[in-house]
């Protein structure tokens, strides 16, 4: 490894892990959630403690807070304001813009790479620049790239009975890995806070799968008024394993409550309805039998009086 390669690897290395533990609040504007949509913006909170670290999600729509999610020395949590319905469990984390952003990378990637370092900026902020590349003899052996990457090439269509490859397979098998996987990684590190701000992941065509970047963030986040923001939320119920588990929940408490509403307003909403259903088609014969009453008392009364 060459001194360049030795200092990008540990420059990125502890970028990465700063990125896991730095305190701040991010807002994300108009954030894209493949399970929630119509949220219009997102804060993010991270805070690092003795006891380890604290997270806290929030999610908006136009209304106002919809969800958060929270993850504490308790466990990990999911709530719904307007429902006031909680959840423990789930694999919440990858909603986190900074956990993407600070993922750890495979230790052979981080040292075999090779590294580019320069200028860059983001919001404003003066950043550092990193490429990051695999290097190019690593790209026609299969094996070397199965112990670089630690993932397995996908499988050939056809196998021979002896077993054996073709060239021709290894070559397919290789191509189809390099064009799913990582080749070039590029990174924006703040330079005041050490905070990976963006990070992009190419494929070995060019194809872009992956694009992260922080948002509006916060370094110096005044704890001090948001005293509750990772406490464990209330009206815990059952325990879930994902995100959708969690929203099929609370359709389900929708319906139950909507249910729920809809007998007890009918209970004294039928009744109605039907006496005034009966007083629309005959309340002109009341009307009529209620004003030959009156008459008939009336004349009654005059009679009783003048006798």
């Amino acid at each position: 490894m060459t001194p360049q390669q030795e200092e990008g690897r540990r420059f990125l290395e502890n970028a990465l892990r700063q990125t896991r533990q730095a305190d701040c609040v991010v807002t994300l504007r108009s954030p894209v959630y493949p399970e929630f949509s119509g949220v219009s913006h997102a804060i993010y909170y991270q805070r690092h403690t003795e006891e380890g670290m604290l997270r806290a999600l929030e999610l908006y729509r136009k209304e106002g807070l919809w969800l958060r999610f929270v993850e504490n020395q308790e466990g990990v949590f999911a709530y719904s304001v307007p429902q006031d319905y909680g959840v423990r469990g789930g694999y919440f984390l990858r909603l986190y813009t900074v956990m993407s952003l600070g993922e750890p990378i495979y230790e052979k990637e981080l040292k075999y790479s090779e590294y580019a370092l320069g200028e860059g900026e983001y919001r404003g902020r003066a950043c550092l620049k990193v490429e990051m590349r695999m290097p190019e003899s690593l790209k026609k052996e299969p094996m070397a790239l199965r112990g670089f990457t630690n993932v397995d090439l996908p499988a050939p269509s056809f196998v021979s009975p002896d077993g054996v490859l073709t060239e021709e397979q290894n070559i397919a098998r290789v191509k189809a890995f390099l064009r799913s996987r990582p080749c070039i990684r590029v990174f924006l590190v703040d330079k005041a806070s050490g905070v990976v701000v963006l990070r992009k992941e190419f494929g070995e065509e060019g194809a872009n799968l992956f694009q992260q970047t922080l948002g509006e963030c916060n370094f110096s986040p005044p704890w001090e008024t948001l005293p509750h923001i990772f406490d464990t939320p209330p009206n815990l119920h059952e325990e879930v394993l994902s995100a959708s588990d969690f929203l099929l929940l609370l359709k389900r408490e929708r319906e139950r409550t909507r249910s729920a509403k809809s007998f007890l307003g009918g209970a004294w909403k039928t009744p109605l309805r039907k006496s005034w259903g009966w007083l629309r088609q005959h309340g002109h014969k009341v009307l009529l039998g209620l004003g030959l009453l009156l008459i008939v008392g009336g004349m009654y009364g005059r009679r009783r009086m003048f006798r």
